[in-house]
């Protein structure tokens, strides 16, 4: 959502005639940039999870990624891993620890435990009377990080959204951005 929001509001804004009165938006981890978003690198050197060889390596792919980026496609493996390769080579630097890229700090939460709280988020989500509320009734039920809308939007995913957020600010929406302190991505 936090590429896909702008998008959307940006053409509901865009449209001659728009019913639409949109005040703001909130966006959560938002993957505006892919350039500049894909190497985790910097960040996991700074909180000592990669060594400086490792963090060379890393660069390498920066640089190929940032490259086939230009060429206007949006799907390259090389941007893809460069993220794998980060958690991967976390787990061997000096936390010699699994590296979880939601949150870097330990433990390292169980499988099908992560996000902590997820199962109290859904089922409240899920409730009738908030789906009403959201008028979200006919929705197909609420479940953290769905894999179809994934899927299905996953040649887009180099693709920036710097433009229309710009275009937003110029309009005066108010824009709040949040992410995780501990957050690799």
């Amino acid at each position: 959502a936090g590429h896909y929001i702008l998008s959307l509001v940006d053409h509901l804004l865009a449209t001659p005639g728009s019913p639409y009165s949109i005040g703001g938006v909130l966006l959560g981890n938002p993957w505006i940039h892919p350039p500049s978003q894909y190497n985790p690198a910097p960040y996991a050197h700074a909180m000592g999870l990669l060594s400086d060889g490792q963090m060379h390596e890393v660069a390498k792919m920066d640089k190929a990624c940032k490259e086939r980026l230009a060429t206007g496609g949006f799907l390259h493996r090389v941007c893809m891993n460069m993220l794998d390769r980060v958690l991967e080579a976390g787990g061997g630097g000096k936390t010699a620890r699994p590296v979880n890229m939601y949150d870097i700090r330990p433990p390292f939460p169980a499988a099908g435990a992560f996000p902590p709280g997820h199962q109290a988020v859904e089922a409240y989500l899920n409730r009738a009377d908030v789906r009403q509320a959201l008028h979200a009734s006919a929705a197909p039920r609420y479940v953290e990080c769905a894999d179809p809308p994934y899927f299905a939007l996953l040649q887009q995913d180099g693709k920036g959204v710097a433009r229309e957020l710009a275009r937003l600010l110029d309009k005066g929406l108010r824009v709040a951005v949040y992410a995780g302190v501990h957050d690799l991505v």
